[in-house]
């Protein structure tokens, strides 16, 4: 489910809302009693190299389902599928894991979906123009300038007074933290050792020297009006309200309370609401999926059996040749009109084999009626001879003008007032008393070239030769040196 621009927003606003200071009692709570209600953080910036991005919680996609083998439809079930609806969003916004988020600000999406800003020690990520930056937090820093560990080093030693490599020595062996320098000896607030400290606002030393403020889970020590408190880490809440176990709640993913405290994530028709960066959003149930992207109808679609939604939104059953296509569990099948069948199983070609008079597939895929036979009304026959199968059907190439010799030659047209006939597998015409004419070379183009009433190597039909010492008359070889007579 993807969420309006504007509540994108308003969950951001509120996950950070969550963080804010938790009171609890000191160690010497005996003595003053007081609870923390304020903290004012001090900034100290240090710029650190972008980090390996991070993979966000990822989305749980819709339940894949698997047809049901007890449906009878057709066997094709092959079926290109169409990816969901593209999401649109506003400008300056990129669609990650299916919500529209800023990648130049987003922690979870710094520069590029789930590039995200990997935590580390004792700094605050944030996002700023597509890159990872990190600030030290309060009485730390980045020492080592190894951008790994993060601000690793504490800024309230004789080494590091106040900031990285300010050593104290022999004239003033003592670090002021208050005054962030060495001193010789403390004009202001308390010495605890070798340190002057504002015992009323250090966590190592909060109300009295040596008293270190707990660092409770998924948080923060604070100390103010020296009185121990928590700051709860981004993403993290204290929802219970127990301070012992500090921010126990991932407000990144709790359903019951997703984005800050108390904000659960409804369920809806066909699904179960499920918190993910701190957005609301649905998982459907097996079988159906959010297409239309709106949580006030829940999983609207029957994914197993919607055509235009079959086993994932947005795949199609398309029309086919020679039948209809249909969702079945999920999965696209055929149902193919009579006598239509779908050999080849691909989806996209249909029920592309007529099995009606089809030699190569009579009454079934695969059935060959063989190079003798013909397919007759779904069952196979064979030709007797002198026939041969020619289109499907018993043809005598001896005597067929259609089919003179082979299947598909036709004999030429004959001039007008003459008929074309197949004699023994060769086309001719004429008739006794007139010129009869063969196509004796089996060429269309030319039509009848030879006169078999008096061609010698032709001699009353393509292919008879008369011998050296005869002649071709009227269709007849003779002695050479007899008369021909004109019939």
């Amino acid at each position: 489910m993807r969420l309006p621009f504007a509540r994108v927003l308003l969950a951001s606003s509120l996950l950070s809302a969550a963080c804010t200071s938790v009171p609890m009692r000191d160690r010497d709570a005996s003595k003053d009693g007081d609870l923390m209600d304020q903290f004012v953080p001090e900034p100290d910036v240090v710029q650190s190299p972008d980090v390996a991005a991070m993979p966000d919680t990822a989305m749980v996609p819709d339940t894949a389902t698997v047809p049901d083998a007890s449906v009878a439809v057709d066997a094709a079930r092959d079926v290109v599928s169409l990816p969901d609806a593209p999401l649109m969003c506003p400008a300056g916004q990129t669609a990650c894991s299916g919500a529209c988020v800023d990648t130049r600000t987003d922690l979870a999406h710094c520069g590029a979906c789930a590039a995200a800003c990997a935590p580390r020690a004792n700094s605050t990520a944030t996002c700023a123009a597509s890159r990872c930056t990190y600030t030290c937090r309060p009485g730390f820093g980045d020492c080592d300038g190894n951008a790994a560990n993060g601000c690793e080093a504490s800024l309230d030693t004789t080494t590091n007074c106040g900031a990285c490599r300010v050593a104290c020595n022999s004239m003033n062996p003592i670090c002021d933290l208050v005054m962030a320098r060495c001193v010789s000896g403390c004009s202001s607030g308390t010495r605890c050792g070798e340190l002057c400290v504002d015992t009323s606002n250090t966590v190592n030393n909060c109300g009295s020297c040596g008293n270190v403020c707990p660092t409770p889970a998924n948080a923060m020590p604070r100390c103010s009006a020296s009185v121990c408190s928590f700051t709860c880490n981004a993403g993290f809440g204290d929802c219970d309200g127990n301070t012992a176990n500090g921010c126990e709640t991932n407000l990144s993913t709790s359903p019951l309370h997703c984005g800050r405290c108390g904000i659960g994530c409804p369920s809806a028709a066909n699904g179960a609401g499920v918190c993910s960066l701190g957005v609301c959003g649905l998982r459907c149930n097996g079988g159906f999926a959010d297409c239309d992207r709106s949580a006030t109808n829940g999983c609207e679609v029957d994914v197993n059996m919607s055509s235009t939604n079959c086993g994932a939104c947005g795949r199609v059953c398309a029309p086919v040749d020679g039948g209809v296509g249909f969702c079945s569990a999920g999965a696209c099948a055929l149902s193919c009109s009579r006598d239509q069948v779908d050999c080849d199983r691909v989806y996209s070609t249909g029920c592309e084999v007529s099995i009606r008079n089809n030699p190569s597939n009579c009454g079934a895929c695969g059935v060959s009626c063989g190079a003798a036979g013909i397919c007759n009304g779904l069952l196979c026959q064979s030709c007797a001879a002198p026939r041969i199968p020619c289109s499907n059907a018993c043809v005598d190439v001896t005597t067929d003008v259609n089919n003179c010799g082979a299947c598909g030659y036709r004999c030429p047209a004959a001039p007008m007032g003459f008929t074309a006939t197949c004699n023994a597998g060769l086309c001719y015409y004429g008739s006794i008393g007139d010129p009869r004419m063969g196509d004796c070379d089996r060429s269309s183009a030319n039509g009848y070239e030879i006169n078999v009433d008096s061609s010698t190597s032709n001699c009353g039909r393509c292919g008879a030769t008369c011998t050296a010492f005869q002649r071709c008359c009227n269709g007849s070889c003779i002695p050479s040196g007899n008369m021909c007579a004109i019939l």
